[in-house]
């Protein structure tokens, strides 16, 4: 009787080391993925109408990821992507538009976990 109860108890340990394994797994790509977003729109010229330029902030769980933005001007629109690399610049200084929209990301996550 002892025997078979060690046995269960071996493939029970076994069962929760796999689950265990499974879900550090899950763990470290959930801190790859992405976690947190922001979309800011604004106006950088006072001769544009509307707030046709924005900002997009996506981050993964560690503040890592890229931001991209338009300016909107009366010639044209222009694109930018940027590197982010735990919340800060990577090689590219930020404008003020888009640490703002980063700080926005950062806090909609820890609205959602209050």
């Amino acid at each position: 009787l002892l025997l078979e109860e060690k046995e269960i108890i071996s493939s029970v340990d076994s069962d929760v080391q796999e689950l265990f394994d499974i879900s550090n797994q899950l763990h470290q790509l959930g801190s790859r993925s992405l976690h947190k977003c922001a979309v800011l729109r604004f106006n950088p010229f006072k001769e544009t109408s509307g707030n046709q330029s924005f900002a997009v902030a996506l981050l993964d769980g560690k503040g890592s990821g890229v931001v991209f933005s338009s300016l909107h001007t009366r010639e044209g629109t222009r694109v930018f992507a940027k590197p982010v690399k735990q919340g800060t610049a990577d090689g590219f200084p930020f404008t003020e538009e888009e640490k703002a929209v980063i700080r926005e990301a950062e806090q909609s996550v820890q609205e959602k976990k209050v």
